[in-house]
């Protein structure tokens, strides 16, 4: 890797804003992803404050003045997403640029570390072998209030500049210094107090910095010119200087890369210092520029590159050899083998350990280790493939635990076996009296046991079917019911059999008593008696046949009704094979994948590749893979050699080639015919900053003549490119300007490089995108928080929900660790990515999977412990990324619906008509007068929910929900006592409101009024322009006029913009010198409140029983500005709110296709038997190869609550169960 700390060009991150630290992400300005922190320049054009700290620190201690005309340099911590944070006194007259980050070597504090001495005039050792273990050097911040001397050199150092090295406040305070072997450094300061701190923001304990004990001078001429300094060392990347002024006077200085034309020159503070970080270039040459002889330029040490060692140690000991193949193409040699071992990297991801004598181990990388241990009497075998199944063959016995993730199997064993399977799911084996065994191929949660005369045996298998067969003397076999939703009890005389059972059906055989069949949720009960034998088989239809005195017949109607009368048959048809009906098996399995975009922020590509011609084992999706090489010359009938040097294509998808096409090119021209080979490729609609084509470079063969053709929706041609006479394998290009809302690309290839060839693309997409399946042990974990208020009439405060996702994969190979620079997601892991979930379940009878979204997501934190084998990413929806967008440019909208207001602010928020979905009730909401102070984009969407009384979420397809709430048809599935856990009643009256007040203000512009007074003088240079923003007297404004100012006779109002709290005004300067404006006054007509109007609602009957209770103060909205609105607002809350809140509160089996705001049936009472109807209005969905969910729901007014009763018939009686409405 590069050295420890890299340089950035200098771009300017100050904040728009002040008085507060404000987030800023160095990722923005080009910092690694796997940047620790950042170093800092900071200027000003007058004496203000200004701090940095890491993201998540509370220090304030660095607030503190930058004078003007001066610059310093800070060093500062980021989190893992990149984030440090910054505050300045007034932003408009300092400037923070960002220099460069600094990578692993170094280690940044959330809170600076206090080393302050208490010790003035003499040099005092400072220890901090405790806070920076093996440091090399600290990174320090001296911000003190004032002008003090306050000085810092390594342990051991003659270096004493004290006398000409004050801090001056903020100017002064990011320094380098070197610590001895025992981490010591020396302080020395003017007097003891908090004017002279000493804080420690970081250290570095990498290998590659030297700092010298004494400093070495390295000052330039005095000409105001830059000059190069005496070289660093040979192998030096980059260089640490101090600066010294020997006089109390500011002078100006300026350290820069050799060959670089940015200017950071400005003053140093009278007898100030502090340490730069400066890149070299290849002659390790670093200018300086310096105004006067007063000033001391010091080397004090330098950086190289960075080593960061990865090493793969593999041993054993091994009877005769050992072979192990391992994922992505790398190869490591066994060190203590009998005879020969290899270990290859091969993305099947297999693992095989054969004729282990004893112990072998492997550990891989720096901090990625894996153990495996066997003690087999003759031989073993443990292969891992994609299915994860683990299989062994042993005298004894064998134990296999990989990756601290526990699979044991023993088979074949002379007395008795156990299956043991990971995330407590197990299988009992059968006590036989002889000989037993027991076969698994499915992961489900069941136990079967049987005691049998001579031999038994207990079966698994994916069509999930239960058989227990016995030759029984005097036994009978009981199979125990679970108790789900139906109950059939039957009379068998001799020997029963049970094929497979659903979650709904549940048989109980019980030898020689009497029969009785219940069946419950107020549906039909029928009773048979049995005279030898039954067999009961559950499938699509559910058939009873035997010999039987009577029948029963069974059909779902609304009423429930019980009859007998049919002498021989009964049979039940009733069972939809739905997701409700899977969702409800007692044994399920349910899948999860998870697909990332990693290349474009805020892009979920799902991109779809098609082309007019195939070549045999090419693809077109391999061409947006991200993979830009190829790994083999690929054999084929137009080129081909037999010299060793070739590789037959890959008969499946384990390796990227690429698409090819089918047509030959021409053999003297190297032209395709019409119709050309065409690749294309559609994806969501995304902004397009480059293309890229890349042909094969293993075969030197690339595309000469082509044309790219972009198109947005409705195929709009937006953009052509033609290409003609290309000479390079990776041909790109930069597009200027970014063409957006493109969702298909097309290349089409008109000439070759070879003759009689066909067309080889091995890339030309440039997003990269992975997927990762919960069956093939990628995706460990997912679990989504989503959350919305649900009725359709809510306070203002509770009209807006987002949803986040945290999702655990597998990083047993380390892909996911930010340090691993082998990993092709190196760099990648970064802030704002799309993240795409999903659960899925195969259907019964027709095996077909059936997916359900959770939601588009966008990444946050990345986390990859190094003692664990899995990788964090937590994601959050669109309107959670819309909180840190700002809406600035709103105007006062005269008569505009609520829906045309969303669809202005998201469109300003850069969304388009895909992103979202408008209810159409709410462009018949007109607000006669509208607008937004300056505001985030999802709080301005919070205000437009809260006038029309709706509400606004994100949906699983990733768009924003704007719309008032209708309650939707009851979801068959169902919450019950078999299927929930626990669940909890809640009364809330402390949010029961019974009298309620609803103000509207009536909006009328007043007589035109100065709105805009700004007196603070700025100047315009000569020949240029500048742009200012006023803020009028009060928002919102309408009749807006043109600016009038006060200025120099050469400069003028260019251009302004109106919005409704402020005017952004241009002044152009034509003269040849600089002039400066005082005064700048605007007119225009303030919107006033023209009284106010409060509606009221209340219950009497509530009021008499329960005493008033209002909401805490009078409910207003700046769209409600009539009365009219006002009391229909007033009428709706109170009829949502008169009563107590009810909501049940579960944690249960779940079911995947559930949605927030969905209508369900769940328990209200176990002992009354009683269920009712509630309205989903949070979810906690926990993934990990099952499924868990905690559910938040709200009773919904006016649907019956109905009570299930058990009936007992017997044969030749009818009864009748209906509903009740309470």
């Amino acid at each position: 890797m590069p050295a420890a700390f890299a340089r950035l060009a200098m771009q300017d991150v100050t904040p728009g804003s002040s008085g507060a630290y404000v987030d800023v992400d160095a990722q923005d300005y080009g910092a690694d992803a796997a940047a620790v922190g950042v170093w800092l320049r900071q200027t000003a054009a007058a004496t203000y404050a200004f701090d940095a700290r890491k993201n998540g620190s509370t220090d304030t201690f660095g607030y503190q003045d930058c004078a003007a005309g001066y610059q310093g340099e800070l060093y500062v911590g980021c989190d893992p997403s990149g984030i440090f944070e910054l505050e300045v006194e007034a932003y408009a007259s300092q400037t923070a640029w960002i220099m460069g980050y600094m990578l692993a070597s170094v280690s940044m504090f959330t809170n600076a570390e206090d080393k302050s001495i208490g010790v003035a005039t003499t040099y005092t050792d400072v220890d901090v072998s405790s806070e920076c273990p093996d440091a090399v050097f600290v990174i320090l911040d001296l911000a003190g209030s004032g002008l003090y001397n306050n000085y810092v050199r390594k342990n051991g150092s003659s270096d004493d500049r004290y006398a000409r090295s004050n801090v001056y406040a903020g100017t002064g305070r990011g320094s380098i210094i070197g610590v001895d072997g025992s981490q010591i450094f020396e302080n020395k300061i003017a007097a003891t107090g908090g004017a002279y701190p000493c804080h420690v923001m970081g250290y570095y304990a990498g290998v590659s910095a030297t700092i010298h004990t004494n400093a070495t001078a390295v000052s330039c001429t005095s000409d105001g010119a830059y000059h190069d300094l005496a070289a660093l060392t040979a192998d030096a990347l980059l260089g640490f200087y101090t600066v010294h002024t020997n006089a109390n006077i500011a002078y100006a200085y300026a350290f820069r890369k050799n060959g670089e034309s940015e200017d950071p020159y400005l003053l140093n503070s009278n007898n100030g210092w502090n340490t730069w970080a400066v890149e070299c270039d290849g002659s390790r040459i670093v200018e300086g520029k310096q105004e006067n002889a007063y000033l001391d330029f010091w080397e004090v040490g330098y950086l190289e590159t960075e080593l960061i060692t990865y090493y793969k140690t593999v041993s054993a000991t091994v009877g005769t050899s050992a072979t192990i193949p391992r994922a992505i193409s790398k190869t490591v040699a066994l060190d203590t083998v009998g005879t020969s071992a290899i270990v290859v990297r091969s993305t099947s991801k297999h693992l095989a350990v054969a004729s282990i004598g004893t112990i072998g181990a492997i550990a891989m990388g720096r901090y990625y280790y894996r153990t495996f241990a066997a003690a087999v009497a003759t031989a073993g075998s443990v292969v891992r493939s994609v299915g994860k199944h683990v299989t062994g063959s042993a005298g004894t016995t064998g134990h296999i635990r990989p990756f601290s993730i526990v699979r044991t199997i023993t088979g074949t064993v002379g007395t008795a076996g156990v299956v043991a399977r990971a995330v407590s799911k197990t299988v009992a084996a059968a006590t036989v009296g002889t000989s037993g065994s027991v076969g698994r191929a499915i992961i489900w949660i069941k136990s079967l046991a049987a005691t049998v005369g001579t031999s038994g045996s207990v079966a698994r298998i994916t069509a999930f079917h239960k058989t227990v067969s016995a030759t029984v003397g005097a036994i009978g076999v009981t199979i125990r019911p679970i108790k789900v939703g139906r109950h059939i009890l039957g009379t068998v005389g001799t020997a029963g059999s049970i094929r497979p059972i659903s979650v709904w059906k549940t048989i109980t055989a019980t030898v020689g008593t009497s029969p009785s069949v219940i069946r419950a949720i107020a549906k039909h009960v029928a009773l048979a008696t049995v005279g030898t034998i039954g067999s009961i088989v559950a499938q699509a239809q559910h058939i009873i046949q035997g010999g039987v005195a009577v029948v029963a017949s069974v059909r779902r109607k609304v009423l429930k009704n019980i009859s007998v009368a049919v002498p021989v048959l009964g049979r039940i048809e009733t069972t939809l094979y739905d997701i409700v009906y899977a969702m409800n098996q007692t044994i399920r399995q349910i899948f999860g994948k998870v697909r990332i975009t990693y290349t474009d922020p805020y892009f979920s590509a799902c991109v779809d590749t098609e082309a007019t011609e195939t070549g045999r084992y090419t693809y077109p999706a391999q061409t947006a893979d991200d993979v830009m090489s190829e790994q083999y010359k690929w054999f084929s009938l137009h080129r081909n050699d037999l010299g060793g040097t070739f590789h037959p294509l890959p008969s499946d998808l384990s390796i990227s080639v690429g698409w090819w096409g089918t047509q030959l090119s021409d053999a003297v021209t190297a032209e395709f015919a019409v119709a050309y080979p065409l690749l294309t490729i559609t994806h969501a609609a995304r902004s397009v900053a480059s293309l890229l084509v890349i042909g094969d470079d293993k075969l030197a063969e690339y595309p000469v003549d082509f044309t790219i053709r972009l198109y947005s929706t409705g195929d709009v041609l937006e953009h052509t490119e033609p290409v003609t006479g290309n000479t390079l394998v990776t041909w790109t290009k930069d597009l200027a300007p970014t063409v957006s809302g493109i969702v298909k690309q097309t290349l089409e290839v008109t000439k070759w490089s070879r003759v009689s060839s066909v067309c080889k693309i091995a890339q030309f997409f440039t997003t990269l995108e992975e997927t990762y399946y919960s069956e093939y042990g990628d995706l460990l974990t997912i679990d989504v928080t989503e959350q919305r208020e649900y009725t359709g009439t809510t306070i203002p405060a509770g009209n807006l929900a987002a949803s986040e996702i945290r999702v655990r994969l597998n990083n047993v190979d380390g892909t996911f660790s930010a340090g691993n620079i082998y990993s092709h997601l190196h760099g990648k892991l970064l802030n704002n990515r799309a993240i795409n979930a999903w659960l899925g379940v195969d259907l019964y009878p027709s095996g077909v999977r059936r997916w359900y979204p959770l939601g588009t997501f966008y990444s946050r934190d990345w986390s990859a412990p190094d003692e664990e084998i899995w990788a964090e990413v937590s994601g959050q929806d669109m309107l959670s990324r819309l909180q840190s967008t700002e809406f600035t440019t709103s105007e006062v909208y005269e008569n505009k619906t609520l829906q045309e207001l969303a669809i202005i602010v998201m469109t300003d928020a850069g969304l388009t008509s895909a992103d979202w979905d408008i209810d159409p009730t709410l462009d018949t909401i007109v607000v006669p007068y509208a607008w937004f102070d300056r505001m985030s984009h999802r709080e301005a969407l919070r205000r437009i929910a809260a006038a029309a009384l709706g509400q606004c979420y994100c949906n699983r397809d990733g768009q924003v929900v704007l719309e008032i709430y209708a309650m939707p048809s009851l979801n068959p599935y169902a919450y019950t006592e078999a299927n929930v856990f626990t669940f909890d009643h809640p009364l809330a009256w402390s949010q029961m409101v019974n009298y309620v007040e609803v103000q509207a203000q009536p909006r009328v512009a007043s007589a035109a009024v100065e709105i805009v007074t700004d007196a603070e003088e700025f100047t315009v240079p000569a020949g240029d322009t500048v742009t200012k923003t006023h803020f009028f007297v009060s928002s919102p404004c309408v009749d807006v006029q043109a600016p009038a100012i006060t200025a120099g006779p050469n400069v003028s109002v260019d251009s302004w913009t109106a919005y409704a709290w402020g005017i952004v005004v241009t002044y152009a300067n034509a003269g040849g010198g600089d002039e400066t404006v005082t005064l700048v006054q605007v007119d225009g007509k303030t919107l006033d409140a023209l009284g106010s109007r409060i509606a009221t609602a209340q219950d009497e009957d509530s009021i008499a029983q329960n005493g008033l209770q209002t909401l805490p103060e009078v409910l207003t909205s700046e769209f409600w500005q009539d009365e009219e609105t006002a009391q229909d607002v007033a009428d709706s809350l109170l009829a949502s709110y008169k009563d107590p809140r009810r909501d049940v509160v579960m944690r249960g089996r779940g079911n995947i296709a559930q949605l927030l705001g969905d209508r369900v049936e769940a328990p209200l009472s176990r002992i009354a038997k009683s269920v009712g109807q509630y309205g989903i209005v949070g979810q906690d969905i926990g993934y990990d190869g099952g499924l868990q969910v905690s559910v938040t729901a709200r009773a919904l007014a006016g649907t019956p609550i109905l009570y299930r009763k058990t009936v007992r018939a017997t044969v030749g009686t009818e009864a009748t169960i209906s509903p009740v409405k309470l």
